[in-house]
């Protein structure tokens, strides 16, 4: 009896067993009155869960109830109402957070907490080793131009023009125009 009862314990924690993990990004440049996206993964040790059992967290380091997002808003900072939106799906481990209209102080280090919704106390987890430190810049990078060190008359000609941006949703605006010369 006491053999089988080992027995299965070896196997429940085989299959049931496992560990909480989250994989954010440590430092993400975020210029100022823009927006930034936070890529955010997760895995729990339980099985698949839908999105409307898992609630996602996004608190500052120093106070997991210093909340930037959350569901309801009345739970959020202030500073933070109707500035941060869950673009991830939570069903499919997903936690990335978009911050709209960055401000100068919203440097962090911020967390992501995951919980199964009433689920017991050990189903829910703070990821307070894995936050993320937003470096403020104050003005855009400057685009880049690259092309062909020469051009032939009346042939094609490729002119390439790159941003680096942080929030996909709100791509930076390029407008071409030529220098007129005399």
């Amino acid at each position: 009896m006491v053999i089988s009862c080992l027995l299965l314990a070896a196997i429940s924690s085989l299959v049931f067993g496992g560990e909480w993990t989250a994989s954010v990004v440590k430092d993400l440049d975020a210029l100022v009155s823009s927006c930034i996206v936070i890529p955010c993964s997760f895995t729990h040790p339980n099985e698949k869960q839908p999105t409307s059992k898992i609630r996602a967290i996004w608190h500052l380091k120093s106070d997991m109830n210093q909340r930037i997002y959350f569901e309801d808003q009345t739970q959020v900072l202030d500073s933070f109402k109707g500035r941060t939106k869950l673009l991830g799906q939570l069903g499919q481990n997903n936690c990335t957070l978009e911050i709209t209209d960055i401000k100068d102080f919203d440097n962090g280090p911020f967390c992501f907490r995951v919980e199964l919704v009433d689920a017991p106390p050990k189903e829910k987890f703070s990821f307070i080793e894995d936050c993320v430190r937003l470096n403020m810049l104050s003005d855009a990078p400057k685009p880049e131009l690259s092309h062909p060190k020469s051009a032939t008359q009346d042939r094609p000609y490729t002119l390439t023009c790159s941003v680096t941006h942080t929030c996909p949703s709100h791509a930076p605006k390029l407008k071409w125009s030529r220098e007129h010369r005399r």
